[in-house]
């Protein structure tokens, strides 16, 4: 215990006195709650242990030629790719060096079986760490897949705190040569808790927060200075010549790994590579049966694995665009108008390649691979050999998202602000972390308006989302990896009774957008004890 912090003794020591002062199983029977319940160790061969330590501190940094503060760790950014195997244990010390704010670092995909207390989830898993502290969390990597670490306060992932962790499976067959990753986000040239002190929304376009200044790929874009700042001298601190973009080597015929993952605060982004297919193998932590694409719709908190080949007959030195562009607006009826910023790099051939042809492929497929409306229903099934059918529900959840709007004088819009509700309820963050209540004092109710629900352990439910809004909303779940049985939308608000969904093999991921005016139906089966958040990752629908 000498080497843990006060505030993981603390969390620990709560979590196993619950454990034992539990009464035998016998006794609890089906209704017990489930984040009361605890089904034991599970023994996993353990190939290593990763040990690092994480400083996280504000850089003065020019990402896309404008130079501002940036959250780094280690003096990265984007902050470090953490990898490991299957079975490995993860032992990461975060030291908070930002002086002026909290931290707390969510690991998104990571189920953290028997670990909830890691899960990172500030105000409901934890404290946040304080200024000149330090938390480690450790868990173990039982699960294969690309996952994305981020800040889980307010507004911090915006300004840079967010990474890959990629867990391997040291048994999978690889059908290509290397992998590299790729997180795309807008970016902003004010600090997130600035934009949120200002009231983020956007004077000129009523119910629209304020703009990004432009993509990054990688960490690495470039702002058109000359338009955002027409009157600032050239001296200024925007250069963008000076910032370099991202770039890709690629070999003739050479099959790349792509993971790509979603790391956007706002709007969604299309992904794509100028005259290549992208073979989409894997999305979130499920194994899908391939399919190409020309482009991807990414959310906040999707991942994609994608194969990208190099043409067999390249011109010497070609180098192929590779593009992000930012939507503004909802994905599925998303039109040349609201392609408002673009982000671009570079998939770069060598000058000394031997060329049969002057030409590059053409051989396109002109899809879209999205996970909105009835698009994602009829693209995404899962690889055969990695189905689990989907048990039968037992809980039947509703959940109605709408906007409504607040009056403050001092913030935009004539002192509207629009907020964010489900079931007609606004959350709000407790006083002390949610799992210290259950676990210090024992509480196992909570009123409705509250928005914390329990289920039973072993039990199966559904949630159908229904979105009144006109904007998309990623929904992300905490701790599981749902089935989701049906996507679509509805123009005139009107949600089918119960849509229909597909039992047969659908795809799971923990994080899956609701479009607008549309519904996500899904399914969860209880079996991880703890204290799951479920909420919406667009950051300025979280955030004061």
């Amino acid at each position: 215990l000498q080497s843990l912090s006060r505030t993981e003794v603390t969390i620990r020591r709560l979590y196993w006195r619950s454990v034992f002062r539990m009464r035998p199983e016998s006794q609890m029977g089906r209704s017990a709650p489930l984040f009361l319940i605890f089904l034991g160790l599970l023994c996993i061969s353990r190939a290593a242990v990763i040990t690092q330590t994480w400083n996280v501190k504000w850089q003065f940094l020019a990402p896309d030629g404008f130079y501002r503060g940036v959250i780094t760790i280690n003096d990265e950014f984007p902050a470090p790719t953490l990898r490991c195997m299957k079975g490995d244990t993860i032992n990461i010390t975060v030291v908070n060096n930002l002086l002026d704010s909290t931290v707390a670092v969510h690991w998104h995909g990571v189920s953290q079986h028997g670990t909830p207390y890691m899960d990172g989830a500030s105000m409901v898993t934890q404290f946040p760490i304080v200024p000149m502290q330090s938390f480690r969390y450790e868990f173990t990597a039982d699960e294969v897949g690309t996952f994305w670490y981020h800040a889980h306060t307010p507004m911090q992932y915006l300004d840079g705190l967010s990474g890959a962790l990629i867990v391997e499976d040291p048994n999978e067959v690889k059908t290509w040569t290397r992998e590299e990753v790729i997180i795309i986000q807008e970016w902003y040239h004010e600090p997130g808790l600035t934009m949120a002190a200002a009231g983020w929304w956007s004077d000129e376009e009523p119910w629209r927060h304020l703009p990004a200044a432009s993509t990054l790929i990688h960490g690495k874009g470039r702002a058109n200075c000359s338009a955002l700042y027409p009157t600032a001298p050239a001296s200024w601190r925007c250069s963008p010549q000076q910032s370099p973009l991202y770039s890709l080597n690629i070999a003739p015929g050479e099959r790349i790994l792509l993971r790509i993952i979603g790391g956007m605060s706002e709007d969604p982004m299309r992904f794509s590579i100028d005259d290549h297919d992208l073979t989409v193998i894997r999305f979130q932590k499920s194994y899908m049966t391939p399919v190409s694409v020309k482009s991807i719709d990414l959310h906040a908190g999707y991942r994609y694995d994608v194969i990208v080949t190099g043409n067999p007959n390249p011109t010497p030195g070609y180098a192929a665009k590779i593009n992000a562009w930012l939507m503004y607006g909802a994905a599925a009826r998303c039109n040349s108008a609201c392609f408002q910023k673009k982000g671009y790099g570079w998939l770069q051939y060598p000058a000394n390649v031997n060329s049969n042809s002057g030409s590059q492929s053409t051989s396109l497929s002109s899809t879209i691979l999205t996970l909105s409306a009835e698009s994602f229903n009829s693209l995404i099934s899962a690889d055969v050999n990695h189905i689990e059918q989907p048990p039968q529900p037992t809980i039947y959840w509703d959940v109605n998202f709408n906007q409504t709007v607040s009056s403050d004088p001092n913030k935009p819009q004539n002192g509207l602000t629009p907020l964010f509700t489900f079931n007609g309820f606004l959350f709000a963050m407790p006083a002390r972390p949610t799992l210290m209540e259950i676990y210090e004092d024992g509480r196992t109710s909570w009123p409705t308006d509250s928005l914390i629900w329990s289920a039973p352990l072993g039990s199966v439910f559904d949630v159908y989302f229904k979105n009144y809004d006109m904007s998309d909303h990623p929904v992300h779940l905490h701790g599981y990896n749902f089935w989701i049985l049906s996507v679509g939308d509805t123009p005139d608000r009107v949600f089918p009774t119960k849509p229909s969904l597909n039992l047969v093999n659908p795809i799971r991921g923990d994080t899956v957008i609701v479009p607008a005016k549309g519904w996500a139906y899904l399914r969860v089966h209880a079996t991880n004890p703890g204290i799951w958040t479920f909420h919406c990752h667009v950051d300025s629908h979280n955030s004061p």
